[in-house]
């Protein structure tokens, strides 16, 4: 019998700061003290584009030369990435295109704090390199000298230059697509770190990160003359809220039936899930296969359960299929297997039969060029084609598959 292990003491140490640091007047974030209401951010309107009075702050900041700024986006990682090269703070040159001729210079820090603190009625966060934790109790913080400092794990943070006629439209202009290409380098680093040997043994905090990741990202933009202004963006706000949604009775009932069991989450729903994951997060290959294999299951589930109501019994079935291309199933099988007031989408089929050529070729030649707007047509039709294909199921075997669409 194995012995329980002991509960034992244990005390956490943390980064000293240096007391000079190298990201100095490099990072709107990393470099300086930025002050926040708390309960104050910008976000996304329906029309993605981000709408907010405040952001009428933004239009002080003049172009630095022919409209063009810089937009820099931070965060804190729910990981703690290692010291490179021993240093707590560093600059790492991240690719983001497949031949790597475009590079973007992302700024890690280890040594980064955040307090909060009330003036009145209203309370304020402060981010800050510890190194300059002393500039928080003179003008214009007076945070109080009791305080308590909170060390962040890793803040990293990406400039782009973008362009507008002014700051509010270089930032509608482009904010969406510096949001993924941050997400793309931060999921390179991610991956890069569970590569290393001594991360084999160890649980990631994180698979991917996606927008859903993170409740917010700290934004900045830069002008002429190093004029710059900052705010936090909501990247989910739905996810952010702080007043939780009230469930009615029904709602309740069915929200409780999945924790105890009575109803079971499909698997082709995680694994739709799993793919709109990773492609939030920029990690476009993995996400396009996961709807490959979403359209193959629900393909196979719907044959084997047309076979078996023929009379074709489970093992027959397998002797059957080891003569039969998946191909087959998707092109022909699924068709005399449906009624003929309910034929799939011949359309939705195409399109699925597109993206299994293009898995092939990821998997035979390790050729992929899809861009996120190529894999979201796809996804848009592989969901459609899964949805059709369980309402046949539905409508002939009467039992549905409670599978949700975004």
């Amino acid at each position: 019998m194995s012995k329980e292990p002991e509960i034992i003491p244990f005390k956490l140490f943390y980064q000293e700061a240096p007391k000079e640091s190298i990201l100095k007047d490099q990072s709107i974030f990393l470099s300086n003290i930025t002050k926040y209401n708390d309960f104050h951010f910008i976000g996304f309107g329906e029309d993605n584009v981000p709408k907010n009075s405040e952001l009428e702050l933004f239009t002080e900041i003049k172009p630095l030369n022919d409209n063009e700024f810089i937009i820099e986006l931070a965060t804190e990682l729910p990981n703690l990435l290692p010291n490179y090269m021993g240093q707590s703070e560093y600059i790492l040159e991240v690719p983001v295109d497949t031949k790597k001729t475009t590079k973007i210079n992302l700024f890690v820090s280890n040594i980064m704090g955040e307090t909060r603190y009330k003036i009145g009625t209203q309370q304020y966060v402060i981010m800050f390199p510890r190194n300059l934790e002393t500039g928080l109790f003179l003008s214009p913080y007076f945070v109080p000298i009791t305080n308590y400092i909170k060390i962040l794990k890793t803040v990293t943070s990406c400039q782009f230059s973008v362009n507008g006629v002014n700051a509010d439209d270089a930032i509608k202009n482009n904010i969406r697509k510096c949001i993924d290409t941050y997400l793309i380098i931060l999921n390179k680093l991610l991956l890069s770190l569970n590569m290393m040997p001594e991360q084999k043994d160890i649980i990631s905090t994180s698979i991917v990160y996606d927008s859903s990741t993170f409740d917010f990202m700290y934004i900045g933009i830069s002008g002429i003359n190093g004029t710059s202004d900052y705010n936090r963006i909501l990247l989910v706000p739905e996810k952010s809220i702080l007043l939780p949604p009230d469930y009615d009775e029904n709602k309740s009932k069915i929200f409780y039936s999945y924790i105890n069991g009575e109803k079971q989450i499909d698997d082709i729903e995680k694994i739709l899930i799993s793919s709109k994951n990773y492609l939030d997060g920029g990690l476009l290959e993995f996400a396009f296969l996961q709807l490959v294999i979403a359209a193959e299951i629900s393909t196979s589930h719907f044959c084997y359960k047309g076979w078996e109501e023929r009379g074709i019994s489970k093992n027959k079935s397998k002797e059957f299929t080891s003569d039969i291309t998946f191909s087959q199933m998707l092109n022909i099988h699924i068709f005399l297997l449906s009624p003929l007031e309910m034929q799939p989408n011949i359309s939705f089929v195409g399109q699925v039969n597109a993206a299994r050529k293009i898995r092939n070729k990821i998997v035979h030649e390790s050729k992929f060029t899809l861009d996120k707007k190529e894999i979201e047509d796809f996804k848009n039709y592989i969901e459609k084609y899964i949805h059709e294909i369980n309402k046949i199921y539905s409508f002939m075997y009467e039992k549905p598959k409670e599978i949700k669409y975004d």
